[in-house]
């Protein structure tokens, strides 16, 4: 995404803008407190989305930064006892639990034995 918006908290944010916009305006003209849940509702939702997608691109780094400390030799050596891929990958991951499941599987799929 390298400092671009998802589509996903593009929606959120237009949404929750489209939502506070009726809340105010609905608000001032008939006062229901209806409209103050529609506004918390969409405000709490566009935190949340921005919020995971932080958590998410955290994650990503830190697995991606984790997948360049691994070796070919110290991927074989991890996954030496592994009888398949999938056994191979979870012995990595637990070897590393910086790993995401997709850096664990290319780690193993390029360096791996199988």
């Amino acid at each position: 995404m390298h400092g671009r918006r998802s589509t996903l908290t593009t929606a959120a944010i237009a949404t929750a803008a489209a939502c506070l916009l009726v809340l105010t305006v609905g608000a001032a003209l008939s006062r229901e407190w209806w409209m103050f849940g529609v506004g918390a509702l969409a405000v709490a939702s566009m935190v949340a989305v921005i919020w995971m997608e932080g958590r998410s691109k955290s994650a990503a780094a830190t697995s991606t930064a984790a997948s360049a400390d691994w070796t070919p030799e110290s991927v074989r050596s991890a996954t030496s006892s592994a009888s398949n891929r999938v056994e191979a990958v979870k012995r990595l991951r637990e070897e590393d639990r910086r790993l995401s499941l997709l850096d664990a599987k290319r780690l193993v799929d390029r360096h791996g034995d199988f």
